[in-house]
């Protein structure tokens, strides 16, 4: 809101907001809010270790044209984000950044939007995608069609799209698991899934 003019009430919301934002030379090292959606400032050129984790509020965040890194866990357990906008793709992501973000989906990149979670040939999509695809993928095991297997330990998962079988046993022996969101493409659940 620099150089806008805005309501007195307003410019306090969003300096408060600001206030919130934990930064150290340039990496935002921790968010003490759980906003709906947010568009983090410029500036901002590194999202540090863990910064998001366990942020269940967030659905909908924007990166700043400045971001260069996100770091390992950076959004680990978001388990309600469903969309990230960047600005563009030139960025380095860490493994893991986003591991367990089970609902994210869209991606939007500049104006090109990307939707992820998808288990046919991501070959066609750049290399970000690609990436951020293949985290929200690492935990389950999949054959075909055919989800054999989850590792993870997060509370709510969303199967992927594309995956039509839940194998069974699946999810022997997860103690953890509380909520599981079927894809449309889900035609069959196998014994003792």
């Amino acid at each position: 809101i620099a150089g806008k003019t805005v309501h007195p009430v307003v410019r306090k919301i969003a300096e408060s907001l600001f206030q919130s934002l934990e930064t150290e030379n340039g990496e935002l090292c921790r968010m003490h809010v759980n906003l709906r959606e947010f568009e983090l400032p410029e500036g901002i050129i590194c999202i540090g270790k863990g910064c998001f984790f366990d942020k269940r509020g967030f659905v909908s965040l924007t990166f700043p044209a400045s971001l260069k890194r996100i770091r390992s866990n950076a959004f680990g357990n978001c388990l309600n984000l469903k969309e990230i906008r960047l600005q563009h793709a030139d960025l380095v992501i860490d493994d893991d950044a986003f591991r367990g973000c089970t609902s994210l989906k869209t991606v939007i990149i500049g104006g090109e939007t990307y939707h992820l979670r998808g288990i046919a040939d991501a070959g066609e999509m750049p290399y970000i995608i690609r990436r951020i695809n293949d985290q929200l993928l690492s935990d389950f095991y999949i054959s075909g069609r055919t989800l054999m297997s989850y590792s993870g330990r997060e509370v709510q998962v969303t199967i992927p799209e594309g995956v039509e079988i839940i194998g069974e046993s699946c999810f022997a022996d997860n103690d953890k698991l509380g909520r599981v969101i079927m894809s449309d493409t889900v035609r069959a659940v196998q014994e003792n899934a």
